[in-house]
């Protein structure tokens, strides 16, 4: 090896670790990113991401949500999340949907321990480190939101914009409950009210034996939701799947 080769590969070390890092924070293998998409807008949203806020969804799940808002927001409908944790996902939705109003729902208190069913693999009292508040105050500089705390749907029926949520239309809709019964209820509610051309996003549809943890529960729900017509489910990039509303 030449003394030019010898350097070159010291040089690699703190890119490799990088990489492994970023690996190990989000359960899966993260690859270079060599790719032209995170290039300009997109690699400074990555960039600015809070670990704190948790790093569960990686880099090609995030250029999703990005990219389908970019796809979609042209279209009739307001932008929902499910399953809104910390902020992070919320944060990539809001800085790309420009005027487009994006409903959260979250129980922004943890995981509901009474969706948790023999469907799914999954402990209780998770995900409890967050709260409305901190929420709110992370995305306070951006504008159309509407906060739904409690256990979806039912948080809905409870809500003071009960009328105005269920009246809506949808063009983007992100999934991340983990959860057989709660997937089912978002999509009971939202397919129906997806605009054509619309995009649902789910998380977690593809994943086993994670740190995330493991949830066979999200892809029962979607092949017993969409049961005749699978060719609907579109699998894409690490844990997610994609369905894309058609007529």
């Amino acid at each position: 090896m030449t003394l030019n080769g010898f350097f070159s590969r010291i040089r690699m070390i703190p890119r490799l670790i990088r990489i492994l890092w970023r690996s190990f924070l989000t359960g899966t293998y993260v690859r270079p990113e060599k790719y032209m998409k995170y290039q300009g807008r997109f690699h400074a949203m990555l960039s600015q991401r809070d670990i704190s806020r948790g790093m569960t969804v990686t880099n090609e799940e995030c250029y999703t949500l990005y990219s389908s808002v970019l796809a979609t927001r042209h279209l009739s409908g307001a932008i929902a999340e499910v399953g809104v944790y910390k902020g992070n996902t919320a944060k990539i939705i809001c800085e790309v949907k420009e005027s487009k109003q994006l409903i959260l729902f979250d129980t922004f208190a943890g995981m509901p321990n009474s969706k948790i069913s023999n469907k799914d693999e999954w402990e209780k009292n998770t995900h409890q480190d967050t709260s409305l508040e901190s929420v709110q105050a992370y995305l306070r500089s951006y504008d159309s939101l509407l906060f739904v705390p409690g256990e979806f749907p039912e948080s809905v029926a409870q809500s003071q914009h009960r009328e105005f949520i269920e009246g809506q239309k949808f063009c983007f809709v992100n999934i991340d409950v983990d959860l057989y019964q709660s997937t089912l209820d978002c999509l009971n509610f939202f397919y129906p009210r997806l605009v054509s051309g619309g995009r649902l996003v789910s998380h977690n549809y593809n994943i086993k034996d994670s740190p995330g943890g493991n949830t066979p529960g999200v892809k029962d729900a979607f092949f017993e939701f969409f049961e005749g017509q699978e060719e609907k489910i579109i699998e894409i990039a690490e844990t997610q799947c994609m369905i894309l509303k058609q007529g």
